[in-house]
């Protein structure tokens, strides 16, 4: 918890730290399954495999936007250089099927045992812009790292041609591997580099050099760059699916994480898209009724009020509109029986 002292013990020596954020949450997303292409009405149900751990869960958050920008995904499954350029002479990263998040590959650096001085980077081979107007920026990828305890795996980025910063800096105990191909999300905020050409890369280097075989070498899976102007739409139980509706025709864009009793929370799910083609009105309701009225300014400085009525009739409404300038000899319009069939907008007849 922030403001919490820990003490550090180093055998000969101890020292003392306070927490000043919460430790990061290092528990895999919810994995957000991907709604209909098409939806032919406006309601549907958005579902996804749950986060890695429920101890303690309080529920999933689910968010939504219509501005949405994706300038990079790579999934591992493509050519390395169609977004990378890779390597040093002496360890070059690679294509690997060794371990995957999706799909079968992912990209490797190579094992940090085999040589020294080994400092090898698959850096992105384009500047990246996120457009101008999105609220939130992130960077995304899964990763496989359990190397030598003087290893490290650094994530870092340069803006504007500018030097690398780090975002983090991955360390591991090899001697607690995991025996199955897990891979770890890291998730990093790029909201500050919002309209700015930016580059990122993957550096491992293998510190002091160990002839032990402690180094296997680091994995990097599905990188994502997106953004968007996301809101919340709904915060659920335990349940791993929602109903939901929208308002109007579009494309709509979907992602979701789970809030823990803590206060921490995972990453976001990967996006998942609906495409909306059409509104379901309501049901008429028989006697039901509307009306209304206004006025327009017209070019000679009258006003033209303006009346309606409309009620149910059969699947659609039916109604009549009053137009006049309230002059004695100003123009009277009345037009009567006019009928709307299906979403409102699509027809009339009179």
């Amino acid at each position: 918890t922030p403001g919490e002292t820990l003490r550090l013990d180093y055998g000969a020596a101890w020292d003392t730290a306070v927490i000043s954020q919460r430790p990061l949450n290092f528990i895999n997303p919810p994995a957000l399954n991907q709604p209909d292409n098409s939806d032919g009405d406006n309601q549907f149900s958005l579902s996804w495999q749950p986060a890695e751990s429920s101890a303690n869960l309080v529920g999933y958050v689910i968010q939504q936007t219509t501005t949405f920008s994706l300038p990079l995904y790579d999934d591992g499954e493509g050519a390395i250089t169609n977004n990378w350029t890779a390597g040093q002479a002496l360890a070059n990263w690679s294509a690997s099927s060794d371990y995957a998040h999706s799909g079968t590959g992912s990209y490797w650096s190579g094992r940090g045992d085999v040589v020294p001085l080994i400092d090898t980077a698959l850096t992105l081979n384009r500047d990246i812009t996120l457009p101008a107007g999105l609220s939130s920026a992130r960077l995304g990828f899964y990763s496989r790292y359990y190397n030598d305890f003087n290893d490290y795996g650094h994530v870092e980025i340069s803006a504007n041609g500018g030097p690398w910063t780090a975002l983090r800096r991955l360390m591991a105990d090899p001697r607690i591997v995991p025996l199955n191909g897990r891979m770890q999300y890291h998730e990093f905020d790029l909201t500050e580099y919002i309209g700015t050409p930016i580059r990122i890369r993957f550096r491992y280097d293998n510190g002091v050099f160990s002839a032990a075989p402690d180094s296997p070498g680091w994995w990097i899976d599905d990188v994502t760059i997106s953004g968007g102007v996301w809101q919340t739409v709904a915060t659920t139980g335990s349940a791993t699916s929602y109903d939901h509706s929208v308002g109007a025709v579009g494309t709509y864009f979907y992602r979701v994480r789970a809030l823990y009793a803590d206060g921490s929370v995972t990453g976001w799910s990967q996006v998942a898209q609906a495409e909306v083609t059409s509104i379901t009105q309501p049901p008429a309701v028989e006697g039901a009724k509307a009306t209304g009225g206004g006025w327009l300014a017209s070019t000679n400085g009258k006003k033209l009020n303006f009346g309606f009525q409309i009620r149910p009739k059969g699947s659609g409404w039916q109604g009549n509109l009053t137009l006049n300038d309230r002059s004695p000899d100003g123009p009277k319009i009345r037009m009567t029986e006019i009928t709307f069939v299906g979403a409102a907008g699509s027809g009339c007849g009179s």
